[in-house]
């Protein structure tokens, strides 16, 4: 059941990573950080549905999606000022 959970998580964080990808091509910027953020809480979703359990390799790909994230943020911040 949690990995369930983390499989429905991690399609919307592909999905958002995705968007966030053409937003970032399209020199438009203007949903890159949301859509980040998106895909950020479906990772922190994730982890949080695995608490208690042993799933370090899943940890691990939840903290690299998390940094992938961050990184999108900070381009977003510096195209857009914001």
């Amino acid at each position: 059941m949690h990995l369930q959970k983390c499989v429905s998580d991690y399609k919307k964080a592909v999905s958002a990573i995705e968007m966030a990808y053409n937003d970032l091509n399209s020199e438009t910027f203007f949903e890159l950080a949301d859509l980040a953020g998106d895909a950020c809480h479906a990772a922190e979703d994730c982890q949080a549905n695995m608490k208690g359990t042993h799933h370090s390799l899943l940890h691990f790909m939840n903290d690299a999606l998390k940094v992938l994230c961050e990184i999108c943020l900070v381009i977003s911040k510096f195209f857009t000022g914001s």
